[in-house]
């Protein structure tokens, strides 16, 4: 029981936050979109990070790493790169929301160009862009959820989790699908209802617990294969699936995933193409003024290339270490 109850919590106090921030909120368009422009630097940085975060963060990146080798580290580089990019594209943008109170993406765009065509057209990109994107974070959390309780069974009468699935009744899903279900519902109530506010602050909540969880998941990693030494050790003496020793922490790795012309164009083009995206560009409206967009680059900068730097990378090399 104890997994579900830990997963309650973590859904009651997001869901509770939600509610908060739609009550705190008032019925304007630029209020629920952008949060009334109100956003001081730290709801800013966290909501930034929680954004880029997203499943990639705990997932995909360290199964990057355990399948690819060490080169994904270089990867990250985009990360610091992202950082001043909340500066050098979310400052102009933030000004000219500011001056001539654009709410969207597209009325930027719409009003520059004098077009409705492209207010559309960017209206269904933006809508394109966003469903596999949230589809993806709903996936990641129905995985996590089925991992969680995997070892939990329970039988209350009309309610029963085993073997993987959960029964309500005659109705029976797999955890991973219900899993995702359950989020996804309680996501969308409480950004439905709070608009840009409850997504924001909900971002804090969520935003604090992967950075911590990251963190201690490298120490952890850490104090179980000796320090740092200990772990490139260990790594460096890989040599399972025809993979030589030391190939893992050399570059292109085993797979040959990572050549240096990859991991630079990654590193340039998806930094521009990540904080560009829709939903960074409606943070940098909901920001309370300039200041607040430097302070957060500042801080994504540091804490966010500390978590992926040393959480997410000791996290791959020692899952990949003690599950070779």
């Amino acid at each position: 029981m104890t997994p579900l109850i830990v997963i309650a919590i973590y859904l009651i106090v997001s869901f509770g936050i939600g509610i908060f921030a739609w009550w705190r909120g008032r019925v304007t368009a630029s209020d629920f979109y952008i949060s009334g422009r109100s956003q001081g630097y730290i709801v800013t940085a966290l909501a930034i990070m929680a954004t880029f975060f997203s499943g990639f963060a705990m997932l995909g990146a360290p199964g990057f790493l355990y399948k690819g080798g060490i080169g994904f580290v270089l990867f990250m580089l985009n990360v610091p790169i992202c950082g001043a990019l909340i500066w050098i594209i979310g400052r102009p943008l933030w000004r000219l929301g500011k001056k001539n109170n654009y709410i969207t993406p597209s009325d930027l765009i719409a009003d520059y160009y004098n077009s409705d065509t492209l207010r559309v057209l960017l209206a269904l990109l933006g809508i394109i862009y966003i469903i596999p994107y949230a589809v993806l974070q709903f996936k990641a959390g129905g995985y996590l959820f089925e991992v969680i309780t995997s070892s939990s069974n329970v039988q209350g009468g009309w309610f029963v989790l085993a073997d993987g699935r959960i029964s309500f009744g005659s109705l029976s899903l797999s955890t991973h699908v219900f899993g995702a279900l359950l989020l996804a519902s309680i996501t969308m109530i409480y950004t439905i209802l709070g608009g840009m506010r409850a997504v924001c602050w909900t971002d804090v909540f969520q935003g604090g617990l992967l950075v911590v969880g990251m963190l201690v998941g490298g120490i952890i990693v850490l104090w179980k294969l000796g320090g740092v030494t200990g772990l490139f050790e260990q790594a460096a003496a890989l040599s399972v699936n025809d993979m030589q020793p030391g190939e893992f922490i050399t570059i292109p790795g085993p797979a040959k995933m990572f050549p240096i012309s990859m991991i630079f164009t990654f590193v340039l083009v998806a930094s521009f193409g990540t904080m560009a995206s829709p939903s960074q560009w409606m943070r940098y409206y909901s920001a309370k003024n300039p200041a607040a967009l430097r302070r957060s680059m500042i801080i994504f900068a540091i804490v966010l290339s500390a978590c992926y730097f040393f959480g997410t990378a000791f996290i791959g090399l020692g899952g990949k270490v003690l599950f070779p």
